[in-house]
């Protein structure tokens, strides 16, 4: 959820009054998708064995073995698809006019939060994000899916982009501070040309990336609220965010408004009544009508002045899915929005030169709350077992930090990772007792001898030696037709291997296509963060002929940043 950092928007929005947005055309049926290497022998034979011939691996589209800081697994494209993935995407012949600038221009990062692959195919079949669909039907480009690793959670994804550094989630508990943190932690103390996107520019994000400039940022936005007050914070984003609604003459109040009402009768009927629900109708408008048109601007703005790089999360399919669901109308209607404005600035880039990159930060995966399904908070139900396991416990000696579908839990009183045999002293039985709750699937430790796994029936082991289980294998559930179990096995490893990851992770169950909610603060039906399902599968859209990409091969997102970051250079 990212619908919260813009409220600085509100102060003007009403009395902006001429409405934009019209709907996107039918889109085209896309047919099966091919590899980029597939693709590129077909258009340019002779490019395509130069490219061999200088060092690039025929199967993975990457550097050869030993080239990449990344692992890379072996290419999961030649297994069976799952009945639900539709007609893959491919390039079809049509006008392949050469890009403007193979080796130049703006890097241009636009980033669709929350659709997954999946969707994204049968949002195309449907006729929704027609901009898309051509891209790939008739301009080169090529769709494919990739992992983004754990946790599935935007800020970091940015932070592994931008920063080649993976984040526990969007917030943590910090034992060192003792207290609950963000991911813009990430930022302090960076040298100033730290970021993927220095001197670049950012738009609609939770991180700046490194960029000096641009608006909706909400490191930026904190910062001023820390040393200007709420007030004038609000009155500077204003500032920033002014300039680009009057450079493109969007002025979308009676769109924005016609919305707001609709959702908030819908909210009501949908029983969504947290206190951050009350408010989510008015944000998640201001969000779509007045911050998405400010980032369409900023975009076509910095490819026309050359910027090095620009970047921007469109986040409100992701926010309309969260409570609506993830194939609704409302969710794929706000897709073609996206679509409209992925449009303007794919025009821009034409004429200009922009290096174009489409693609999402995660999916999602259907859920139902942790809370509505079980009348507790999970911080309540983890007080719980620690009153059940040490009789000196008081609440809050176990913190409970939500991920959406996974959760850390810290010994707050142990400094550092408090491995299985230190939480055993503490809380006996305490790693049965969760595991046994019908909300949670799965519980991972750290032990001498590797990361641990327990799961309701069975347990296993990820070691240097490699996996090994007994009983049903824990990640049983979680493994799909993209999802082996060694990657999923890697990327939880990787997981507890972060400083500040929970002495305990707990991933929510993924059972008949749906999951557990953590969080307390929305009622969401959809979401993403842990493992099961289509939160795991992202999507690229790229041109294979600015740069050789296998996505498939990426083990998280920090691949993203190896393509990127080699595009700058």
């Amino acid at each position: 959820m990212t619908i919260f950092k813009f409220s600085a928007l509100f102060t003007f929005c009403l009395t902006l009054t001429a409405p934009v947005f019209s709907a996107s055309e039918n889109a085209l049926l896309a047919p099966e998708n091919v590899s980029a290497l597939e693709y590129e022998a077909a258009r340019n034979p002779v490019d395509a064995a130069l490219r061999l011939q200088a060092g690039f691996d025929g199967a993975a589209g990457l550097p050869k073995p030993g080239e990449s800081v990344l692992p890379v697994f072996p290419d999961i494209r030649g297994r069976e698809q799952s009945p639900v993935v539709l007609q893959e995407l491919k390039a079809d012949s049509g006008d392949f006019a050469p890009p403007a600038v193979s080796g130049g221009g703006t890097l241009v990062l636009i980033q669709i939060d929350g659709l997954s692959y999946n969707r994204l195919q049968e949002a195309i079949s449907k006729g929704y994000a027609g901009n898309i669909a051509e891209m790939i039907k008739n301009k080169g480009f090529v769709a494919s899916p990739y992992f983004c690793g754990v946790p599935t959670v935007t800020m970091s994804i940015q932070s592994q982009m931008f920063f080649n550094r993976k984040l526990p989630g969007n917030e943590w508990f910090s034992k060192t501070r003792n207290k609950e943190v963000t991911g813009a932690i990430v930022e302090e103390g960076l040298p100033s040309n730290a970021g993927l996107l220095h001197k670049g520019r950012a738009f609609l994000s939770e991180l700046s990336g490194g960029a000096q400039k641009g608006a909706n940022v909400r490191v930026w936005i904190d910062k001023d609220s820390e040393k200007y007050g709420g007030f004038w914070s609000k009155i500077r984003e204003i500032g920033r965010s002014i300039p680009y609604l009057v450079r493109g003459m969007k002025f979308p109040g009676i769109t924005f408004w016609k919305e707001w009402r609709q959702m908030k009768k819908d909210f009501a009927e949908k029983n969504y009544e947290t206190e951050t629900d009350k408010y989510a109708p008015v944000y998640i408008s201001m969000l779509n009508n007045f911050a998405a048109s400010v980032a369409t601007e900023g975009l076509k703005k910095a490819i026309i002045e050359e910027a090095p790089s620009v970047y921007a999360d469109f986040s409100g399919y992701d926010e309309k899915a969260h409570y609506y669901g993830y194939s609704s109308d409302q969710a794929f209607t706000e897709l073609d929005r996206i679509d409209k404005n992925i449009g303007e600035i794919m025009e821009t880039a034409r004429k200009y030169g922009g290096r174009v990159f489409v693609f999402s930060d995660h999916g999602q995966t259907p859920s139902e709350t942790f809370v509505g399904k079980f009348g507790k908070k999970p911080q309540d139900f983890l007080d719980e077992l620690g009153k059940q396991t040490d009789s000196m416990y008081k609440n809050g000696d176990l913190v409970f930090s939500q991920v959406y579908s996974m959760g850390n839990i810290y010994l707050k009183n142990v400094s550092g990772h408090a491995g299985a045999a230190e939480i055993k002293k503490n809380h006996p039985g305490i790693i049965e007792k969760l595991v046994s709750h019908q909300g949670v699937g799965m519980a991972a430790l750290r032990d001498s001898g590797g990361i641990i796994l327990i799961s309701k029936n069975g347990r296993a082991v990820i070691s240097a030696a490699g996996y090994s289980s007994e009983g049903n294998d824990p990640l049983a559930p979680y493994l799909d037709a993209r999802m082996s179990r060694d990657i999923l096995a890697a990327q939880i490893k990787d997981y507890l291997e972060l400083e500040e990851s929970g002495d305990i992770v707990i991933f929510a169950p993924y059972e008949n296509g749906k999951t557990i909610d953590y969080n307390i603060k929305y009622t969401l039906i959809s979401e993403h963060g842990g493992i099961g399902g289509e939160q795991m599968h992202p999507f690229i859209i790229y041109d294979p002929r600015i740069a050789p990409v296998n996505p498939e091969s990426f083990f998280d997102a920090r691949g993203l940043n190896g393509i990127f970051k080699s595009l700058l250079k």
